[in-house]
């Protein structure tokens, strides 16, 4: 609720978001003396072990990234529960956007796409692959697009195949899981 600490130092604003693992939450940092965006483990799934090591590890991976198109993090709390803790973006996804605005110019597309080149390549030189890119997991904030939610990025080969938002799969990864699930296609 607004108001509670959801780990020294952090109070919640607002529930942003509520994934299949997780909830978001606007928080005020108050060393900081900011708004932060802190995301930790859904309630009814804190024993899972998977659900804690993806979010550590996608913590450490933000951590560790400095790129000015892939989200900003903070700092790993490893809890109980952990909380990874970001920057706080005004901006609105890119799904919403095409949604309800009136479409793109192109020039406004092919700034957004050379962006969003830019932080894959830059994830991919640091031995990452992303595996959920899709229109809700980049934030358009003042005409920069911002790539969120590494929360499924791996090395590449490190993928169980399938993995990530089925119509947004790679090409290789569908055909890898389809082959999987059934061997006659």
């Amino acid at each position: 609720p607004t108001g509670a600490v959801i780990a020294p130092g952090y109070e919640v604003l607002d529930h942003l978001h509520r994934s299949r693992a997780y909830d978001v939450y606007d928080a005020w940092s108050t060393e900081r003396r900011c708004r932060c965006v802190a995301k930790t483990i859904r309630p009814d799934r804190l024993d899972e072990r998977g659900v804690r090591s993806r979010l550590e590890q996608e913590g450490r991976l933000l951590r560790r990234l400095t790129h000015p198109h892939i989200l900003r993090g903070y700092e790993v709390l490893r809890g109980p529960p952990p909380v990874v803790v970001t920057e706080t973006l005004r901006g609105q996804t890119l799904a919403h956007l095409l949604d309800t605005a009136p479409a793109l110019k192109p020039r406004e597309a092919a700034v957004l796409g050379l962006q969003l080149c830019s932080a894959l390549a830059y994830l991919h030189e640091q031995g990452y692959v992303h595996l959920d890119l899709k229109p809700s997991n980049i934030v358009v904030d003042g005409g920069r697009a911002i790539v969120v939610d590494l929360s499924l990025a791996r090395k590449p080969g490190r993928a169980r195949p399938g993995i990530g938002t089925w119509c947004y799969l790679a090409p290789e990864q569908a055909l890898e899981f389809l082959w999987r699930i059934d061997p006659q296609r």
